[in-house]
């Protein structure tokens, strides 16, 4: 298998889950900044998410598709759930990615979509992030949370920080 083969993606199956909220963005109004541990990480688009209910929830981050004409090319991505009740407002350190119930999508990819597997999520209020590896780079995306159990998400707000 792994002679011909050089990766496997597995996919959801759409209508296994019972519950989705989704929101769409551009990275075009000075949210975009950077890694979530640099100096601006914490500018990047920030979203609130309640979560009623101890389960799984299944995460995902696509980017627009690539455009040269606008100069849009795949950015590296990366996406982060954080257990807070407020926007992130400085750079994410060591020690909140310690805290119980953090969960990442791993190192920024340059992939079309990225996501997080979250195994076990308890009921409280999340601070979900994402961003771009370089500061300041553009890009459309959309961002999608799932669950297969219905009544365990709350909205889906977007956080509005001043500039």
């Amino acid at each position: 298998f792994l002679s011909h083969y050089a990766t496997l993606f597995v996919c959801r199956v759409p209508s296994s889950f019972k519950e989705s909220r989704k929101d769409h963005w551009s990275w075009d109004d000075g949210r975009d900044g950077g890694v979530l541990t640099c100096t601006t990480g914490h500018v990047n688009p920030q979203w609130s998410l309640e979560v009623h209910k101890r389960w799984p929830l299944f995460i995902t981050l696509s980017q627009g598709q690539p455009d040269e004409a606008q100069g849009l090319d795949q950015c590296y991505i990366m996406l982060a759930l954080i257990p807070r009740a407020n926007a992130l407002d400085r750079p994410l350190l060591q020690a909140d990615m310690e805290v119980p119930g953090f969960y990442f999508s791993g190192k920024p990819r340059k992939q079309q979509q990225i996501s997080i597997d979250a195994r076990s999520v308890k009921p409280g209020r999340y601070t979900l992030i994402c961003c771009t590896y370089d500061s300041y780079r553009h890009a459309n995306f959309s961002l999608s949370v799932h669950s297969t159990k219905e009544g365990s998400l709350g909205p889906l707000t977007r956080i509005y920080r001043e500039l």
